[in-house]
């Protein structure tokens, strides 16, 4: 797998992590 590709998914699931919180504290 690609770095690129990686970092990608990391992202992706960093910032669903942090918008299901911010809508678990609203």
């Amino acid at each position: 797998m690609e770095l690129k590709t990686l970092q990608y998914f990391v992202r992706i699931a960093r910032e669903e992590s942090i918008t299901r919180a911010a809508n678990a504290l609203h």
